[in-house]
């Protein structure tokens, strides 16, 4: 009989130990490294091996030609991360030219990479790239909001948009409306460790805040398709309220899909990029932030 539990522990063990060798190559040499095509169970093998060696990893190509691209660590000061992450009017600096916001969101970074990832409210995988695909993705977003806003975050999960906007904009007051004890404990630990006075955590669903609390701002982040997230955030919006919910490449199509939905609401909901130059940076020409942007429909 084949043992396919035994083949694959094999296959396991060679995988760690050749990807645990790109690794010791990608830190020599400073430069990335493609390793060969292997099929989605063998590139997740590699993925967790590089992760957690601190490196990041991308898989390219086609499938049955996918591999794993081994990339190089980076310094965050090179590419100009943290300092985009504050690159804000609002963000309060302090003398000599260093911004006071900025070290609150290093501690962040480094509890979303710590506490966070043990917890099980951040990915392995997401540890290296925590700034360039995490903080200042959320961030930029806030360059949308204006001046003196009420903000409520749902879904809030580990403080992502939320944190990172109270963090970079000390002018918003902010609410993360999150429904599971496990994150609102993380939350609390982390507005309480970050001294945020502008952000407080509120254990309920969204819907359980309708006709109760009403804000200028509502936003999410991957919390639910856009018919069912426009039902949970609008009734949260007051009389010039918005929502700002951080989308992928399919936004056009949701809005598409749940018009519908939208319409019932009497909202309309349009696709914005936003922190293009920020972004453009650190990750290159092109990218942005893709956000749907839903207000009142104009009598």
């Amino acid at each position: 009989m084949l043992d396919i539990s035994g083949h694959r522990a094999q296959r396991r063990a060679a995988l760690e130990e050749e990807a645990s060798k790109v690794v010791e190559e990608v830190k020599e040499t400073g430069e990335r490294v493609s390793m060969k095509p292997m099929s989605a169970f063998e590139r997740k093998v590699v993925h967790d091996v590089i992760a957690a060696a601190g490196l990041g990893s991308e898989s390219e190509g086609a499938e049955p030609n996918r591999f794993v691209v081994v990339l190089p660590p980076s310094s965050d000061c090179q590419f100009g991360v943290r300092p985009c992450f504050v690159k804000h009017p609002r963000a309060r600096c302090g003398s000599g030219g260093v911004c006071e916001r900025l070290e609150l969101a290093e501690r962040y970074a480094e509890l979303l990479v710590d506490q966070a990832t043990v917890r099980g409210l951040i990915g392995p995988r997401e540890v290296p790239r925590i700034w360039e695909r995490h903080l200042l993705n959320c961030a930029v977003v806030t360059d949308l909001i204006p001046t003196g806003s009420t903000v409520a975050d749902i879904g809030s999960g580990a403080g992502l948009p939320g944190i990172c906007m109270a963090i970079r904009r000390p002018d918003l007051e902010i609410t993360l409306v999150e429904a599971a004890l496990r994150r609102t404990k993380f939350l609390d630990e982390v507005v309480a460790e970050l001294g945020l006075v502008n952000v407080c955590v509120h254990r309920s669903r969204a819907e359980e805040l309708h006709g109760k609390r009403f804000f200028d701002v509502v936003t999410s982040r991957a919390v639910a398709p856009l018919g069912r997230l426009a039902q949970w955030s609008w009734p949260l919006c007051g009389p010039n309220g918005e929502v700002i919910a951080m989308k992928g490449a399919s936004a056009t199509e949701e809005i598409d899909r749940d018009a519908k939905d939208l319409e019932r609401l009497g909202v309309v909901a349009e696709v914005e990029l936003v922190g293009a130059e920020a972004l453009g940076s650190v990750e290159g020409p092109g990218a942005a932030v893709t956000v749907v942007r839903m207000r009142r429909v104009k009598s």
